[in-house]
């Protein structure tokens, strides 16, 4: 909404002075009008204490409000809370489908989210494949972190990776090429372009068919 946008126009000081009190007004009455929007930038305030008080258990409510109103960042905000148990009672399995709702709908962030809660096994049932196939999505979805981490675990059969040894090559017989270690250290400095670093590498990338499935599609 209007409201929302405005809102975002004071908190960042973008066009007007900064005015955070005047921001939370806008997004308060954005979510009041039934903006997605507002509700979730409110959440974040209160999740982080910038200009109201810090409030877990109101930032987890408006969340829910804009996830229910269809806002992916409501939705993985919402799934994190719910994993963690901050602010509300922990409810992973809802968590999770969450998380998974804002990454289907866009959110890479909440994909890479996915790929580590299944890989860590903490929270969930531990499953690499299903990790390595949010991972994937989060990488073609712009989030650089994510390419470097599908740079580093994926094997050099699958990407051609300039200079990359095998990865169970002995230390002492691997190359002096450093291009390999040159491109992760971009991949993680540069942000965006790191995007088209791992696409300019992927030359031989299976196609997402040949992947690992089993959650790489909506549940809701």
């Amino acid at each position: 909404s209007g409201c929302g946008l405005l809102g975002t126009m004071y908190q960042a000081g973008s066009g007007v002075e900064t005015d955070l009190a005047r921001a939370v007004e806008l997004y308060q009455r954005s979510c009041d009008q039934g903006g997605e929007f507002g509700c979730n930038n409110l959440g974040t305030l209160y999740e982080e204490g910038t200009g109201v008080p810090n409030d877990p258990a109101r930032a987890c409510e408006l969340f829910r409000i804009a996830c229910e109103r269809g806002d992916p960042s409501g939705c993985m905000n919402s799934g994190a809370h719910l994993v963690a148990g901050i602010g509300i009672a922990e409810d992973v399995s809802r968590g999770v489908e969450l998380l998974q709702m804002a990454c289907d709908k866009g959110r890479a962030d909440s994909c890479s989210l996915l790929a580590s809660i299944y890989d860590a096994g903490e929270k969930v049932t531990k499953d690499t494949a299903r990790a390595a196939v949010f991972l994937h999505k989060a990488c073609d979805g712009g989030d650089p972190t994510a390419c470097a981490r599908v740079l580093v675990r994926d094997s050099p059969e699958s990407y051609h990776l300039p200079g990359m040894p095998a990865l169970d090559t002995p230390a002492s017989d691997r190359p002096s090429e450093t291009r390999w270690w040159v491109v992760l250290f971009l991949v993680a400095v540069l942000g965006v372009g790191s995007f088209a670093v791992y696409r300019f590498f992927r030359t031989d990338a299976p196609p997402a068919a040949d992947r690992p499935s089993g959650a790489a599609s909506s549940t809701a």
